[in-house]
């Protein structure tokens, strides 16, 4: 599901104004996109942004599908507006809430491969502990450009969480190399 507008005078303020509706795209029987409107949302009179109405149709789509989200929402605009449009869309039954099987969402711990496991915990932890210090804003007052400060604190995470170079050992020891003089 996404979000659509178009151009429109809105008879409450007289103005022209952006008139939303949610949709979704589906193929029909010959595979050709098309395009279903599923409500007609009206004009918003409180200002979200694109990224909040991108966020609320996705969680929109992940209920439709039954998906359960790891993250709950914590932007209360975004829960009330998700938890108002569902309702309207059960009220209005224009989706088939049948569709997709519970079942089909289920997980077999069993059978969870990893590969190429990575994790964010440390770099999420260097980077928060990078601006408590206001090390950023030291490096602003010494004259570095955004970009500057940005590749050095690339520089520091990166060697904070991973200290050894790309000639170490996966065992931790140090591979010597020879260079020819």
């Amino acid at each position: 599901m996404y979000f659509k507008f178009s151009g429109r005078t809105n008879p409450k303020t007289k103005e022209y104004d952006s008139y939303y509706r949610l949709v979704e795209s589906y193929r029909n029987a010959q595979g050709r996109v098309c395009h279903r409107t599923i409500l007609n949302i009206g004009f918003i009179e409180e200002e979200l942004t694109a990224e909040q109405l991108n966020i609320i149709a996705r969680t929109l789509t992940s209920m439709y599908e039954k998906k359960e989200s790891l993250f709950k929402q914590t932007d209360e605009v975004i829960a009330k507006w998700v938890s108002h449009l569902w309702s309207r869309i059960i009220g209005s039954r224009n989706l088939d809430l049948t569709l997709y099987d519970e079942k089909s969402r289920m997980v077999w711990v069993d059978t969870i491969k990893h590969s190429n496991v990575r994790e964010i915990g440390s770099e999420w932890l260097c980077y928060n502990t990078w601006h408590e210090l206001g090390i950023d804003k030291v490096l602003e007052e010494n004259d570095f450009s955004e970009l500057e400060i940005q590749l050095a604190q690339t520089q520091v995470i990166s060697r904070a969480v991973n200290p050894a170079s790309e000639l170490a050992h996966q065992d931790g020891s140090r591979k010597t190399q020879l260079y020819a003089s």
